[in-house]
């Protein structure tokens, strides 16, 4: 079976809701790991990395956030949002992301990527 890493790059000018582009692929990884596929991380970059906030008050997208939190704790994969664009873009900061969020780069967004079979971006 397949190594997979997840992308969402969602950006606000797209037009779609986020949660609507984040629940795509929250699907799309249930259905992979349900196949006996592996996920070796997500990685939420642009505008998507607002899942990661710990104060989310739109009650879909803090409902999006808490199923990906609870399918990564029972997956055993990383949830890692591209901490220079949470500073830069949105101001945030260690303190305002939730729970099971790993701050990196797209070093090591790069480094998961190389190890595995497919890279998917949403």
């Amino acid at each position: 079976m397949a190594a997979l890493v997840l992308a969402l790059h969602q950006s606000l000018d797209e037009g779609v809701p986020l949660q609507q582009s984040s629940l795509l692929a929250y699907h799309y990884a249930q259905a992979a790991l349900l196949s006996g596929h592996q996920i070796l991380q997500v990685f939420f970059y642009q505008d998507a990395v607002q899942l990661a906030r710990c104060d989310l008050h739109d009650p879909l997208l803090k409902t999006t956030q808490q199923l990906w939190q609870q399918l990564a704790q029972q997956h055993d994969f990383d949830l890692v949002y591209c901490a220079t664009i949470a500073e830069r873009e949105f101001g945030l900061q260690r303190e305002d992301i939730a729970v099971g969020f790993i701050g990196a780069g797209v070093t090591e967004f790069a480094q998961a990527a190389a190890r595995a079979n497919r890279v998917l971006q949403f």
